[in-house]
């Protein structure tokens, strides 16, 4: 797997959460609430696809295989 393609997984989560809290609030008759809380959401997804690729941290975290330094930070956790 590519360390690109390890990285979606966390932008899409945030979409599908924010999906579920839209199609949640327009059921319970809050359509407004489930836009923001769709439109927050989204604007968390967009910021970790854009800034992910220049965050050390991010890269760590999310790759199949980090280097050594992440591999001993995730040993001791």
């Amino acid at each position: 797997m590519t360390s690109n393609a390890a990285r979606r997984p966390v932008p899409g989560f945030f979409l599908a959460v924010g999906i579920a809290c839209l199609v949640a609030a327009t059921f319970g008759g809050h359509l407004a609430l489930g836009l923001v809380t769709f439109g927050i959401l989204a604007a968390c997804s967009l910021a970790l696809v854009l800034l992910g690729r220049r965050s050390e941290t991010y890269q760590g975290l999310t790759e199949k295989a980090p280097d050594e330094r992440f591999a001993r930070i995730g040993g001791w956790a």
